[in-house]
């Protein structure tokens, strides 16, 4: 029960160094050890659930390094894009302010964070609209320390462009 527990899992994808799958936002991921590929944002739980969600906790480590990036925040920005995937007005402050780095935290992202997707208006191949959420870019310090969940065929957790390494993220609201 991390930080006093009560949260859930929203986004969970652990990839290997090959793989090729897409993403499933369709199903809730229920098992982070077992089944890891999968996300859905709280727009597709009832009103009772979207009203309750009051923090965002962020989590992914990679095979490139031994950093892990573990926070969460209060900040509305982030808790609109656990609610309904959406990008749009995505600032890196965001990321910064009201943010609590948890205790097995040793990442530069998200404190150094300077750009995001929105800010810089990168244009990711196969993300048709702002509503890519959590996955494209969402904070980022180029050219050094990225998130990304298969984003232009990259997974990125606080490194440099990458494509072969195995990562895992997790995103949980409560």
């Amino acid at each position: 029960s991390t930080d006093g527990g009560g949260w859930m899992l929203i986004l969970c994808y652990q990839r290997s160094i090959f793989d090729t799958d897409g993403r499933n936002a369709r199903e809730l991921p229920v098992d982070p050890e077992r089944l890891c590929y999968s996300h859905l944002y709280l727009l597709r739980f009832s009103q009772a659930v979207q009203r309750r969600a009051s923090e965002v906790r962020l989590f992914c480590t990679s095979s490139e390094h031994n950093r892990t990036v573990h926070f969460k925040t209060e900040h509305q920005g982030p808790l609109g894009m656990a609610l309904r995937g959406l990008t749009q007005w995505n600032e890196p402050s965001w990321w910064i302010s009201n943010t609590t780095l948890m205790p097995d935290h040793s990442a530069y992202l998200p404190l150094v964070a300077n750009v995001t997707q929105f800010t810089q208006g990168i244009q990711i191949q196969g993300a048709d609209s702002l509503d890519d959420g959590f996955h494209n870019f969402p904070f980022f310090r180029p050219p050094d320390f990225h998130w990304a969940i298969r984003s232009n065929g990259r997974w990125e957790c606080d490194n440099k462009e990458r494509y072969y390494d195995t990562t895992r993220h997790e995103v949980w609201t409560r």
